[in-house]
């Protein structure tokens, strides 16, 4: 019975990410209809060019954005036993964030496209990883869930007043780039980045399901974990090293995307009323991506004329769900 019903809810989520996905590439400033879509050759090469060269970018973008996001929010949520733990709650994006607005205010990001861009992922690796590591070190030295998030919360806040302060002293052109990467955007890449950036996040969900029944040990506690012969170090680095090129390769090519990682997690456990994380990695997979896009399709077409970047819309889905999450004390 539970295997039918996990099954129709696959189905279903999968069918959702599709049709959002078609409906993402036909909406928009510019209407295309159906017909369009399937003959792209006939009706001109304007619309070929929105719809292959933005649109279709754009979709695949938000798709492996929502998926990267929702893996690394769930991984988080175990290793630390938090379920308000996730990329952006615990700072990580933020230190990406700091290490891409160094980029950009440095000289490095105006010189050439090569050293933009190798900066900006090198730097937001840096502030990535470096924000994992110090929070995986003071959750081992404290257990308290809710401190964990503070402790976060607080990071996030240092990490942003530091970013505040680059932006002070940065001239008019590296504060605009800045700006306009800072809303968060899934239309800043191009095709070819976009495909990587999806083929990447689809080789890091199947290295999580390798280490599935680790995780699944992970939440009975790390000395209940040890004692099954878990080794709970390897599955710890390992789930920092996901979650730190997750948010490092995001970060760098959205912008910080707030929410999306903290709330599919918590809907796929809802839906399928099961901690076992093999169903949850696929579902947090597809639920992401239809958050994501949904997002998207909200940002580009809740105003014609004015393009609502994905932050915004994604912060007032999300912030509610924080609110009735903490209320309820949703455990994991």
């Amino acid at each position: 019975m539970q295997d039918k019903r996990s099954n129709l809810f696959f189905l279903v989520l999968i069918l959702l990410t599709i049709l959002l996905f078609i409906t993402d590439i036909l909406l928009g400033p510019v209407k295309i209809s159906i017909a369009d879509f399937f003959n792209t050759t006939s009706p001109s090469n304007t619309i070929s060019s929105i719809l292959f060269e933005l649109r279709l970018t754009k979709a695949i973008t938000a798709i492996a954005a929502g998926a990267g996001l929702s893996i690394s929010g769930l991984l988080l949520q175990t290793l630390f036993k938090n379920p308000l733990a996730g990329p952006y709650t615990l700072g990580v994006t933020s230190g990406a964030s700091l290490g891409a607005a160094i980029a950009f205010m440095s000289g490095f990001y105006f010189s050439n496209t090569y050293l933009q861009t190798i900066s900006v992922f090198a730097l937001s690796g840096i502030g990535s990883f470096g924000v994992l590591l110090l929070i995986a070190f003071i959750s081992s030295r404290i257990k308290n869930i809710v401190i964990i998030l503070i402790v976060g919360l607080l990071l996030g806040h240092l990490l942003g007043a530091l970013e505040s302060l680059l932006q002070f002293f940065s001239r008019p052109e590296q504060l605009q780039s800045f700006a306009i990467w800072g809303m968060g955007s899934f239309s800043q890449t191009s095709l070819s980045q976009s495909i990587w950036m999806l083929l990447i996040i689809i080789i890091l969900f199947f290295s999580s399901l390798f280490f599935s029944k680790p995780l699944n040990s992970l939440l009975l506690g790390h000395e209940k974990a040890l004692l099954i012969g878990t080794n709970t170090k390897k599955v710890q680095n390992l789930i920092i090293a996901i979650a730190g090129i997750i948010a490092t390769l995001i970060t760098a090519l959205c912008g910080p995307i707030a929410f999306i990682g903290f709330i599919a997690p918590h809907i796929a456990r809802w839906l399928f009323k099961t901690y076992n994380h093999k169903t949850l990695l696929h579902a947090s997979f597809f639920i992401g991506c239809v958050l994501a896009l949904f997002c998207d399709i909200i940002s580009q077409n809740l105003f014609s004329s004015l393009l609502i970047p994905v932050n915004i819309i994604a912060s007032i889905i999300g912030a509610p769900i924080i609110i009735w999450i903490i209320v309820k004390r949703i455990s994991i």
